[in-house]
């Protein structure tokens, strides 16, 4: 329901974990379902990349294929061992939406899908069958509640290991500085504005309530300090800072708050907005967000997430 952003590539999947499990395969597979063809990619493999020159060869090599094929998938391959400039050209090229031909022609890669893949932080991988039990799954197609709430627990590490890179050899997925925790719930607050303001002109309109904004006072009463950055922030906006980005705001950032807001926020607002109609219930009502669990409230080691509750047209109505 939501509009993506015609200047950008139709998905970015940045594909991680030890070899052998898939990663390759999965990005033929998007390829064949997006382009009906499993050999429609572009492949640049990272270690053909080594050195700063190699960022404008890269981006010259992929910009001339956009020139003959627009309807390709960048496959990005091993790409933790591509030069930091390289890497670096790469997110800028993502960002844009637009790479540069060997004729210095701008060339959109907004019909393409961008598929990296890294080996980067193997043992933690190798260690999360066991961490996470994959091997009493019955049906390893199904993600159970069991196995998303055990990923989430292991993500921060996850991340952290990318960062890292292999030992010794400097070569993990660069961050750039953290915002600061009043940035983060700021950006959130503007990302779930953007959202309410998308669903008012979709093609199913509804209407989405967002929590009220608190002042300083509220913050400082329920962080228990006088010091507490928040103010004109709500609830929600404020979890997804101190919770869901929280201390490892240096390997997330403000793509973390997007994708908390892809996966959590539209989706169960979707899900619900799904069950309504197939049940032929009203949707003319408020599809209110609520902070579920959040840190600064007493969530008994709960986990922090969204809820969406739908408040009859009648009730809003009454309520003013």
């Amino acid at each position: 329901f939501s509009r993506r952003d015609y200047t950008q590539p139709l998905m970015t999947v940045f594909a991680v974990g030890t070899t052998g499990t898939g990663k390759s395969a999965t990005a033929k597979a998007l390829a064949l379902a997006y382009y009906g063809r499993s050999d429609a990619m572009i492949v640049l493999n990272g270690g053909d990349y080594v050195t700063p020159s190699s960022a404008l060869e890269a981006q010259h090599f992929i910009g001339d294929e956009m020139a003959v094929n627009k309807r390709q998938l960048i496959l990005l391959d091993e790409i933790e061992k591509s030069h930091p400039t390289v890497m670096d050209a790469y997110m800028r090229m993502i960002d844009d939406g637009i790479v540069r031909d060997s004729n210095n022609v701008e060339r959109s890669i907004n019909t393409t899908i961008v598929f990296a893949t890294s080996n980067l932080g193997a043992k933690i991988f190798s260690d999360l069958a066991d961490n996470m039990h994959l091997s009493r799954q019955k049906d390893p197609n199904v993600l159970t509640e069991g196995l998303d709430e055990a990923w989430f627990r292991k993500e921060a590490e996850v991340r952290k290991a990318l960062q890292s890179g292999d030992v010794g050899r400097h070569n993990g997925i660069k961050p750039y500085f953290p915002h600061a925790k009043k940035s983060i719930a700021n950006i959130a607050r503007m990302q779930l504005e953007t959202f309410q303001n998308e669903m008012k002109t979709a093609v199913c309109p509804i209407n989405i309530g967002l929590p009220a904004k608190k002042d300083n006072r509220y913050w400082q009463k329920q962080m228990s300090t006088s010091a507490t950055p928040y103010g004109d922030n709500d609830e929600l906006s404020v979890m997804i800072a101190e919770d869901i980005i929280g201390s490892e705001a240096q390997t997330t950032g403000a793509r973390a708050i997007a994708r908390f807001i892809e996966g959590r926020v539209k989706s169960k607002t979707m899900r619900l907005l799904a069950y309504r109609t197939s049940h032929n219930l009203p949707v003319d009502g408020q599809f209110r967000l609520k902070a579920a669990n959040p840190s600064f409230q007493s969530n008994g080691g709960a986990r922090p997430d969204v809820e969406v509750e739908y408040v009859p047209k009648e009730v809003l109505i009454k309520n003013g």
